[in-house]
């Protein structure tokens, strides 16, 4: 492609064009590999028609070799952007679920297509993902469901989407966890109000006709009056929507009028400042919002990008076979203090 001053001028423009980072001497080679075949097929579908005399210099690659660098690149891209995602330090934990539920997709559909193990060993990736996805798709979803654009709504949709009758089973998983999360965190939510509101009466009784006991005893009205009441007060409150009332493209009189309709459902813009949202509603949803300061705050990679695609960077292998889950966790909260 730059074999010629005008083929070079017409590359140039390709790769200036593109959102990808240029691979340098030490990337590894899918990375490099993914990069070129990215140029390739773009250089393709711009300039079709190339001129007799610059066939002397390129050579047109077959609709055999267009279809594999595709195959490949359209199972490199969600790889690629994922990556960037949850490796992005500044990214809250809410944005994770999404780029990995398209990388999920992409490899299903793959696996389907014929000729595809020439191109990939793609049987192996989706084991491998389906691994990490049972492990870890609850707290995903927990995070989308903190999110006050979505809640459970996205994920819902997301899991009828892919496992029809059976995502019953997937989001009743998702609503346990967060039940759960929400009785562990409300125990220390309501010890210290009712403590506080103990101090404050304290100070104002001089006798003390109040004893340990009625603290306990208001603590266990308290308790058993409206439990869950600020957690399904959340659920089943309207959608945080921006750009008024535009909620995935489309605009409703209500955020519980917004449908999701395939393709249409992708991710908000990334100017919304989801923990400075918790934080102005404290107030209102106190436990929730505890919850949401620990689970938005949990770090996707224990490393940068750069170690998907930089063969000399060693710190993915460090922490995933040299380090113990101890000394890493104490890496990734010292390098967070510190930062």
């Amino acid at each position: 492609m730059t074999g010629s001053s005008v083929h070079k001028q017409k590359y140039n423009q390709i790769i200036s064009s593109m959102h990808l980072k240029h691979p340098s001497f030490g990337s590894k080679q899918w990375y490099s590999t993914f990069y070129l075949l990215e140029v390739i097929l773009k250089f393709c579908k711009a300039f079709p028609d190339i001129d007799i005399t610059d066939r002397l210099y390129y050579k047109e690659p077959t609709s055999e070799q267009l279809e594999a660098a595709e195959a490949f690149c359209k199972i490199g891209r969600p790889i690629y952007h994922a990556t960037r995602v949850i490796c992005n330090p500044h990214n809250a934990s809410n944005t994770y679920f999404d780029p990995l539920w398209r990388l999920r997709i992409v490899l299903q559909e793959s696996s389907s297509k014929p000729d595809i193990k020439r191109v990939l060993d793609v049987e192996n990736m989706n084991r491998n993902f389906q691994k990490h996805w049972d492990k870890w798709y609850l707290w995903l979803s927990v995070a989308v469901v903190l999110d006050p654009r979505h809640k459970t709504r996205f994920v819902e949709f997301r899991f009828r989407q892919a496992f029809g009758t059976s995502a019953k089973m997937y989001i009743s998983e998702v609503r346990g966890k967060i039940c759960e999360l929400f009785t562990s965190y409300s125990c220390h939510t309501r010890q210290k109000s009712i403590l506080a509101r103990t101090n404050n009466e304290l100070s104002r009784q001089v006798s003390d006709s109040y004893s340990l006991r009625d603290t306990n005893q208001s603590y266990n009205e308290l308790s058993e009056q409206g439990k869950f009441k600020e957690l399904n007060d959340y659920l089943g409150g309207e959608l945080h929507l921006q750009n008024h009332g535009e909620y995935f493209g489309e605009t409703f009189a209500s955020a519980n009028d917004a449908a999701f309709h395939g393709e249409q459902v992708y991710w908000q813009n990334d100017d919304f400042d989801i923990l400075k949202w918790w934080k102005d509603n404290e107030s209102t949803y106190p436990t929730l919002a505890a919850i949401a300061r620990d689970v938005l705050a949990i770090p996707g990679s224990a490393v940068p990008s750069e170690a998907a695609f930089d063969v000399a960077d060693e710190r993915a292998r460090l922490f995933e076979t040299e380090l113990s889950p101890q000394t890493a966790e104490a890496l990734i909260c010292t390098q967070s203090w510190i930062s």
